[in-house]
Parts: C-alpha cells; sequence; structure tokens
C-alpha cells in the first residue's frame, strides 16, 4: 500500500483530492509524503489532532482540518483556524450537513 500511496501523492499532474478521517498520523513515512505536495486538496476529519499536524495545515491553503480542541469544534481554512457549532470531524455529521442538501 506504501507504493501505492506514494505514487498516487507524488503524481503532480493527476487532479484528485485526499479525505483523511481518523488517521492518527503516527506514520512518519505517510506524514512526509503527504506534506511534501502541496498543490493536492487534502480534507480531514479528525476529533483529536497533533499539534504539528495544525500548524501544518495552517501553513498550506490546499488543506482543510475539522477537528475539536478543549470540547469545542474547529476548522482550518486557507490557514485560517476558525471555531465552528457543528462536530464535522464526525462523518456523520459531516454527511448529513453536506450531503442533506443534495438528495442523492
Amino acid at each position: 500500500m506504501r507504493e501505492d500511496f506514494n505514487e498516487l501523492i507524488s503524481e503532480m499532474n493527476e487532479p484528485y483530492s485526499l479525505l483523511i478521517y481518523g488517521y492518527g498520523f503516527n506514520d512518519t513515512h505517510f506524514n512526509t509524503v503527504l506534506y511534501q505536495n502541496t498543490k493536492k486538496n487534502v480534507l480531514i476529519l479528525s476529533k483529536d489532532i497533533k499539534e504539528e499536524v495544525l500548524e501544518k495545515a495552517k501553513n498550506n491553503h490546499m488543506v482543510t482540518a475539522f477537528f475539536q480542541k478543549d470540547s469545542k469544534n474547529f476548522m482550518i481554512y486557507k490557514g485560517e483556524q476558525i471555531e465552528i457549532d457543528k462536530s464535522l470531524w464526525n462523518m456523520d455529521v459531516f454527511v448529513m450537513h453536506y450531503l442533506r442538501r443534495k438528495r442523492i
């Protein structure tokens, strides 16, 4: 899987976005490859998130992150951390909020 991921994430000409859900950011190889490519859209949904990941998200405008800290919900969008009123880090809440408007 590592080789497949490396190929996917390093291909600069392929248009895609990456959704990361519930990943603990403990794999240093994955993290290094992920943050080397700053041209792909990355969406992170994670209740608990490491401070170093938040800092990298704030410095990369292609990363949007939804997370919880100190019992409050936040998002990072275009480098700015914003408090929000919904727990969008939770996949059920995220899907209901964004997909319920579109009848699938």
